[in-house]
């Protein structure tokens, strides 16, 4: 077995961004990442998932985004701080497992706090 961790990976520059999304009756908050160029292009593809699973498409609402480097570690970082709150959709989607039910601004407070504690260092 390979263990070897790619370094790529660890350095990569990504979109981290956080959502709101109105589903299931609840107002629930997505934390996550797209190596696109435009947000635009992740936030249609987890609209056409949601579709394909309810039928419907639900008010979402892009909240934060910002081109970070190590994408991958600090929506880690994030999804370790909100664990508490990890919400279990009714139905799969793309990035339905990345999804909490908590305030969105308790989100953005730890999204902004991650990011200043990122450029500082």
């Amino acid at each position: 077995m390979n263990l070897a961790v790619d370094k790529e990976a660890i350095t990569k520059k990504g979109i981290l961004y956080v959502l709101r999304i109105s589903i299931e009756g609840k107002e629930l908050v997505k934390v996550g990442v797209t190596c696109r160029d435009k947000i635009e292009d992740r936030v249609c593809e987890i609209l056409v998932s949601i579709w394909k699973k309810y039928r419907i498409f639900p008010e979402l609402y892009v909240k934060r985004y910002r081109t970070v480097d190590n994408v991958y570690g600090n929506e880690t970082k994030l999804h370790k701080e909100l664990e508490e709150y990890r919400y279990k959709t009714l139905h799969r989607f793309s990035g339905s497992t990345e999804v909490f039910d908590v305030s969105l601004d308790l989100v953005v407070e730890a999204y902004e706090r991650l990011l200043d504690e990122a450029v500082s260092t």
